[in-house]
């Protein structure tokens, strides 16, 4: 990675409740920039999703990071499992980030690579031998976004919440961080 990745990585911080209002605004600003550019939003329940959002920062498990003005710009989170897929027998091998998402107003273009990556270094740390992620099936430049970091499909599935088609994708951390450091 290079040296102002690295610095970012040391950006990246574990979102504590202060930063609850600030994460819920990006994640608004984010869903209707998706809406407004795809006719789609990213998450249709909204209220579930808030609320999933404070639980996931009140547990530790979401990561914001932050401008050199200490403003949150983009944020993930990441969990041991997702309860939305069936175990397969694998769910102890793996790490999984949910809701990547970035402030379109503020963070800079790049910004998803240093939180992936952070997703990454933590899968290892973890002794995690996959990293996984899903969205729906109707994200296409979402799905080549991950593609292009070395993701691939493990399996799909229609969301139960939603009836929307979801495809859950998995990629070995070291191969991620060796695709970012090029891309990035």
């Amino acid at each position: 990675m290079t040296k102002s990745s690295h610095s970012q990585l040391e950006l990246i911080q574990p979102a504590v409740p202060a930063d609850t209002d600030a994460i819920l605004a990006i994640l608004d600003r984010a869903n209707q920039l998706a809406l407004e550019n795809s006719g789609e939003p990213m998450w249709t329940a909204m209220t579930y999703v808030h609320d999933q959002l404070r639980s996931q920062i009140e547990s530790g498990d979401c990561f914001v990071m932050k401008d050199e003005q200490d403003t949150i710009t983009s944020l993930i989170v990441i969990t041991q499992q997702d309860t939305l897929w069936e175990d397969d027998g694998t769910d102890e091998q793996a790490l999984y980030f949910h809701k990547l998402m970035k402030d379109p107003e503020i963070a800079p273009k790049g910004s998803g690579f240093p939180l992936i990556a952070f997703a990454a270094r933590e899968a290892i740390r973890r002794g995690r031998t996959y990293l996984r992620c899903d969205t729906k099936t109707s994200m296409i430049q979402l799905i080549e976004y991950y593609r292009r970091l070395g993701f691939a499909t493990k399996r799909s599935m229609t969301y139960p919440t939603t009836d929307q088609a979801g495809v859950l994708l998995e990629a070995k951390p070291e191969e991620v961080l060796q695709r970012i450091a090029k891309l990035f």
